[in-house]
């Protein structure tokens, strides 16, 4: 009773040990700190090395865009840009993860039970989402920031602009993602097939935010009109982002007048934005909640003939159910997939001439082969976003024993991970290679090759290479499933390397193709992808323990 009362009467420290164990748990602080078992805390080890390297390449990217912008006279748009930029990052990344983790969290039942408010418990939640989504913001503005003072002379006034911006930055576009996450969490609570609705309902936000961006950056004039008119371009782009999104002229008029004064109404208006979220979401939190941890029960239920399979197929069917039963999963293990086809159509759409001009300018016609043989890198690159199997063994969580029990060897587990993701992941390169096909209709049958082989081949490699990330990066304590699916090491280097790894090879068969070897370098490359994914399979084939 004395412990209740102690807890109620001081909820900030509730508060704050409810967030510290959720960020403990999700980056793997925990385990780094106090497993003792070598061989784990090694792989949790790597993770945070994960983390690091992946932050460094955020700050490196931004750094590099801010330093562009203001080697072409434009920095006068890098605050406006940086402010936008963030802001719709984590529009983005909050959107795919705040259901699962604000509604219908696996210690609903658990948190409930404890003496803390719902203000406290969705205070923590959102908290914990913030945190991660600050060190995103920090990765993007402070180096934009930096570069910006190599081409502006700052005052003092300015750097403290920056400091006051940069904390308060996330709070409106996770407040608005978050309220997106719970009219999609609320609709469906009321509908019977509430995982496809929820899906349906996540993807038309995610592409109503990508059209946002593509609004955002687009402009109808030539190359030749953009720098013979930086100033002209640099007013309409700041003009455009402050239109579409106007927090960002507070914090741009900010720096313009070197006055606090703005981004302190930035900071009043977020901070009460916040308030009348958490106030607003807590007096429906356990109605949505209570719905969306329920299970609709089937009615007629009729005894039918009792089918078999072999082990391999019942552990793949085992995980088609796995996948169906999560939207959180569904969602951001397809993203790239649906990229990747949105990104054919557009090909198909526009016609190959718009493609060949949308990739170089006239006059560069040498690089004509080397840009049919490059696309279907690029549209690989897309795919490799797509890869259930580096996460797929962490979903298996604190139930892996079940898994482990069969008799069944290793490998036959990890054979059945591989071939679910190759379900999704082949079926989808193929569609893809189909439409570039369809769209660019190459002259020659060579180069028609690889429009097929090259994405298939693609997604045979980034299957086995995310199985054998899960297999070296595991992650079984987890609370939430998004801190798999979304932040896992395994998960994330798939990720970024299979976007990485398509775009640079991608670049490298176009500049190939200038010096006539474009043909060629996609023969080659496509052929090493194979190989790789074939030495990577044997190896997991190998495994003798999961």
């Amino acid at each position: 009773m004395s412990s209740a009362g102690s807890v109620k009467s001081r909820p900030g420290k509730g508060l704050w040990t409810l967030v510290r164990a959720q960020l403990m748990t999700s980056f793997g602080l925990n385990m780094v700190v106090h497993e003792k078992d070598k061989k784990k805390h090694g792989r949790y080890i790597a993770r945070l090395i994960a983390y690091l390297f992946l932050s460094l390449m955020v700050i490196g990217y931004s750094y590099g865009i801010g330093y562009g912008l203001g080697f072409l006279g434009m920095s006068s748009v890098v605050p406006a840009m940086s402010f936008a930029v963030s802001c719709i990052m984590i529009l983005l990344f909050t959107m795919l993860k705040s259901v699962a983790v604000l509604f219908g969290f696996k210690d609903y039942d658990m948190l409930m039970s404890l003496p803390v408010s719902n203000k406290v418990v969705i205070t923590s939640k959102f908290l914990y989402m913030y945190v991660s989504n600050e060190l995103l913001t920090m990765g993007i503005l402070i180096p934009m920031a930096v570069a910006y003072s190599l081409w502006t002379p700052v005052h003092a006034v300015d750097i403290l602009i920056w400091v006051l911006a940069i904390p308060v930055a996330p709070l409106i576009p996770m407040t608005i993602a978050t309220v997106l996450g719970a009219v999609i969490a609320a609709i469906t609570s009321r509908v019977k097939h509430k995982n496809l609705i929820s899906v349906i309902l996540s993807f038309i936000m995610i592409f109503a935010i990508m059209l946002f961006n593509i609004r955002l950056n687009s402009s109808q004039e030539s190359d030749a009109e953009f720098y013979m008119n930086i100033k002209i371009i640099s007013s309409m782009l700041t003009d455009k982002m402050n239109r579409l999104y106007p927090p960002v002229r507070l914090f741009q008029n900010s720096l313009s007048e070197h006055s606090v004064l703005p981004v302190l109404l930035l900071i009043l208006i977020s901070v009460v934005w916040y308030l009348i979220f958490v106030t607003v979401v807590s007096i429906g939190f356990n109605q949505i909640n209570s719905r969306l941890k329920a299970r609709q029960a089937k009615a007629q239920y009729k005894m039918q003939e009792l089918k078999t399979s072999s082990p391999l197929m019942a552990l793949v069917k085992k995980e088609i159910g796995r996948f169906l039963s999560s939207p959180g999963y569904i969602v951001n293990c397809t993203v790239g997939s649906a990229m990747a086809i949105i990104f054919a159509v557009f090909c198909v759409i526009k016609g190959p001439e718009e493609v060949i001009r949308t990739f170089a300018a006239e006059g560069f016609s040498g690089f004509t082969t080397g840009i049919l043989c490059a696309i279907p890198f690029f549209a690989s690159a897309l795919l490799g976003m797509t890869c259930t199997s580096a996460a797929s063994l962490s979903l298996e969580g604190k139930n892996l024993w079940i898994v482990k029990s069969l008799p069944l060897e290793p490998k036959i587990i990890l054979k059945s991970k591989i071939i679910f993701d190759l379900l999704i992941g082949v079926s989808t390169a193929f569609i893809c290679g189909v439409l570039l096909l369809i769209a660019i209709k190459p002259a020659d049958f060579i180069t028609a090759v690889w429009f097929i082989a090259t994405p298939v081949s693609f997604k045979l490699f980034t299957a086995v290479w995310g199985m054998f990330l899960n297999v070296k990066l595991p992650n079984y304590e987890w609370e939430n499933e998004m801190v798999v699916i979304k932040q896992g090491g395994a998960s994330t280097i798939s990720v970024f390397s299979g976007l990485i790894l398509g775009g640079v090879l991608g670049v490298v068969v176009l500049l190939l193709g200038f010096i006539g070897f474009a043909v060629l370098a996609a023969a080659v490359a496509t052929a090493l992808l194979l190989l790789a994914a074939a030495a990577l399979y044997r190896v997991l084939m190998n495994v003798k323990a999961i």
